[in-house]
């Protein structure tokens, strides 16, 4: 599989200091006979969208925590073929900024073995961090926050 830059260095809307993905999916090299040139996010995320539903399906008590989790903790470090992901951007193996946390397969993100739960409770603290204000916080939180200097 090779990365073809388009968007594995595109920093979140949210979160400008951060420069990586979560996933990669199918993309840049997946063969298609279609009019429409799917590449890069416009073929990776219904790929990790589907992955979601079908784990949703099995576990429909998870959150979407859990099922994040669960494609995280059980993506490949190789492609089908056995080969690291290539970054072509930068013309050799990519790193964990290109890949964020691998490749994912959807047949043991059903079964990852180990899903982890995040406590929501932590966001306002991050965004404050991040230099948003007590007003900007409050606003997206839906209550009041004070974000310590």
């Amino acid at each position: 599989m090779e990365l073809d830059g388009e968007s594995a260095y595109q920093p979140t809307s949210f979160d400008p200091q951060s420069c990586c993905q979560f996933e990669v999916g199918p993309g840049a090299t997946t063969p298609s006979k279609s009019a429409f040139n799917f590449l890069s996010t416009s073929m990776a995320a219904p790929h990790v969208t589907g992955i979601m539903a079908l784990i949703r399906k099995h576990h429909p008590h998870w959150s979407p925590s859990a099922i994040q989790s669960a494609i995280i903790t059980s993506a490949d470090d190789k492609d089908l073929d056995g080969n690291y992901v290539v970054d072509e951007q930068f013309d050799g193996t990519a790193d964990v900024v290109a890949v964020g946390a691998r490749q994912v397969n959807g047949s043991r993100a059903l079964d990852p073995g180990l899903v982890y739960e995040i406590d929501m409770g932590i966001y306002p603290a991050y965004l404050c961090r991040l230099g948003y204000t007590d007003r900007e916080v409050t606003i997206l939180w839906g209550m009041k926050v004070c974000c310590q200097n």
